[in-house]
């Protein structure tokens, strides 16, 4: 079994419970088959992104900025998303 470490990539500015999608601000980089951990006061959950969007185009990978990614559970505004990583 890999091990893997947290590293926080940005946080959750709001979430669309109707399309079950989050909108966040990402400080490093994040692609399509990573593991996240979404983690807030009364958030706790690990989710694979398995859909990722910038300015409204699906895309394998973003860099940093805005993007949308498809949640299993609701996230909630301020909430911390880390990325699950092998260690270095």
């Amino acid at each position: 079994m890999l091990e893997s470490t947290p590293v926080r990539i940005g946080v959750v500015r709001d979430y669309f419970a109707r399309r079950g999608v989050a909108l966040v601000s990402l400080d490093a980089p994040l692609a399509v088959g990573e593991r996240v951990h979404v983690r807030g006061p009364t958030s706790d959950f690990l989710a694979d992104v398995s859909s990722l969007h910038a300015h409204g185009t699906p895309v394998a990978h973003v860099a940093s900025g805005e993007a949308t990614l498809a949640l299993p559970e609701r996230a909630r505004p301020g909430d911390t998303l880390f990325a699950l990583r092998p260690p270095v």
